[in-house]
């Protein structure tokens, strides 16, 4: 997961149809791994890990050995073992659609942007990448396309230049899917890499 720091450099702004798009330089993103998507799924958040002596346990452990890690460490370390996540704080050049209507929305119109931008520019589907960000009591959602290169790679600026290519790339990839599927499928917009929004994926609402 992530959020926006409120933080960011110079942009432009783009009317897409009805649709703003952002494009900011800089943007301050907070990153947050919040365990197994597996795990995250039944609703269980974080990693099992001691904040005294930093010893960890798999989060795909038996419940019965992480009952004991947490007692064990509770006894050892004096302190009660708690879900944990990680966050690193990064700074990013992005693409950002503000105000989808839901992650089916963001996802998938987001991994169609970066199917097409892979097949017209000089890049693999993972040098851009995606977050969605939530927001209180709202099925909304910001999705954001940013480039992880420090500093900027340049390919949000060809993506831009190149836009109407690549949205036309990214429609017949949705709407040409060999498989014919009823979402999303390996022929069009899933990927292993990918398969933590598998579920959000949809070629149609692309």
């Amino acid at each position: 997961y992530g959020q926006e720091r409120g933080r960011h450099g110079a942009g432009k702004a783009y009317a897409w149809g009805e649709r703003d798009v952002l494009f900011r330089k800089g943007v301050h993103l907070r990153l947050v791994n919040v365990g197994p998507s597996s795990n995250v799924d039944r609703g269980e958040l974080g990693y099992p890990v001691c904040l005294v002596c930093g010893q960890s346990c798999s989060p795909f452990s038996s419940e019965k050995q992480r009952e004991h890690f947490v007692e064990d460490h509770g006894k050892r370390c004096g302190r009660k073992v708690e879900p944990t996540g990680f966050y690193a704080d990064v700074t990013a050049d992005a693409l950002s659609l503000p105000d989808c209507a839901d992650r089916t929305e963001a996802y998938s119109v987001l991994e169609a942007l970066r199917v097409g931008a892979s097949a017209v520019l000089d890049m693999e589907r993972d040098d851009l990448e995606i977050l969605v960000v939530g927001k209180p009591n709202s099925e909304t959602v910001d999705a954001l396309l940013y480039d992880p290169m420090p500093g900027g790679s340049g390919l949000l600026d060809q993506l831009c230049e190149k836009f109407d290519e690549i949205v036309k790339r990214g429609l017949d990839i949705c709407r040409g899917c060999e498989a014919n599927c009823m979402s999303a499928c390996v022929d069009c917009l899933c990927t292993f890499r990918n398969a933590y929004f598998h579920r959000y994926l949809n070629r149609h609402i692309a």
